[in-house]
């Protein structure tokens, strides 16, 4: 190929945007509703919420009693099933939002079912708290003071009997019933356009830097065709690299990728709870076995077809490759050829 420091940079651009193209389609393929309902799935998030709801929010957390009632009614009321349900509802609208496809944020989470079972569970889940409550000192009938309504000490000779005959007409429950919507919508947070402004605007960038990157990619291969035209095995050459390289690079990188959970895991692991740790670790093995498959999937087909490019530059019948002109140093004369004729003869 003639022009060869041309060809090199224009192959090297060429990686750089082929690298960029993988990266940003494994990324709009990662974020796809799809691939993070299958991933949300995988990492059993439903069914261990409960248990990072209690380890977040337990009842060793907090001394109130009402903290620990309300968190006690919220971990035994949580349906995985129900919440699977809502979530991968809600996934697909909340993704358009992002990328621009829909003005309106429709994100909406049925709450009725879950107040319901709220609602039953609430009056035998504070009968028991209270019970564990201390007796109150002598002289002293009973403090709620400290509890928005409810006891921080039992009177003496209080029955647990009365305490369940209590509670369940106390007013208690229909205040914690009366602050939880059936329905709730994101829309209802405050700013939420301006909370989401910046994610909405990265993921633009994204879409806009994806396509220049196939744009830019298509005129260098177009650029090495012009440059290989005079010989075409050479064409199929430097695109075949230009593909080869640096999906191949990302293949690799992909194989140490899988020690990355135990790494990262590790990292976070100092200092939280072990069964935080228990919740987290399935997600992040579920989220780099998906980016892997994805990756995989797209650098090994660009790998592919550029490894079939090199091969078919040197398999199909092809004239040998020109050689360049060799130029002569105008410094050295050109010899010349003696003319015989031209000779004066000796003078006789």
């Amino acid at each position: 190929m003639r022009h060869k420091c041309l060809a090199i940079f224009i192959f090297t651009i060429l990686g750089l945007t082929i690298t960029t193209f993988i990266s940003l389609l494994e990324f709009k393929a990662f974020f796809q509703p799809k691939t993070l309902i299958k991933v949300l799935d995988q990492s059993n998030v439903y069914e261990n919420l409960p248990k990072l709801v209690e380890n977040l929010y337990g009842q060793n957390k907090s001394e109130n009693l009402q903290t620990k009632v309300l968190v006690l009614g919220i971990i035994k009321s949580i349906d995985p099933k129900v919440v699977q349900t809502q979530v991968e509802k809600n996934i697909p609208p909340f993704f358009s939002y992002l990328n621009n496809q829909t003005n309106t944020l429709d994100v909406t989470f049925d709450l009725k079912g879950f107040k319901t079972t709220l609602e039953k569970k609430l009056p035998n889940i504070l009968s028991q708290e209270m019970i564990k409550l201390p007796t109150c000192a002598s002289g002293i009938e009973m403090s709620v003071s400290e509890n928005n309504g409810l006891p921080s000490c039992l009177p003496q000779g209080t029955t647990p009997t009365q305490i369940q005959q209590g509670t369940q007409g106390s007013s208690y429950t229909d205040e914690i019933m009366a602050n939880i919507p059936d329905t709730y919508n994101l829309r209802d947070l405050k700013n939420v356009d301006q909370k989401l402004a910046n994610l909405k605007l990265i993921f633009k960038i994204i879409n806009i830097t994806y396509w220049v990157s196939i744009i830019l990619s298509l005129i260098m291969i177009g650029l090495l065709v012009l440059l290989g035209r005079s010989w075409w095995p050479s064409i199929l050459r430097w695109v075949g690299w230009g593909l080869l390289l640096p999906a191949g690079s990302i293949l690799i990188l992909n194989v140490f990728s899988k020690a990355l959970p135990q790494i990262f895991t590790g990292q976070i692991a100092n200092g939280l709870d072990p069964e935080i740790v228990k919740f987290i670790n399935p997600m992040i093995e579920a989220i780099n076995a998906n980016s892997m498959q994805l990756s995989f999937i797209y650098g090994g087909i660009l790998a592919g077809i550029g490894l079939v490019l090199i091969i078919l530059s040197y398999a199909l019948p092809h004239p040998p490759e020109p050689k360049p002109p060799v130029k002569q140093s105008p410094s050295s004369p050109t010899p010349t050829t003696p003319n015989p004729q031209a000779t004066p003869s000796p003078t006789k």
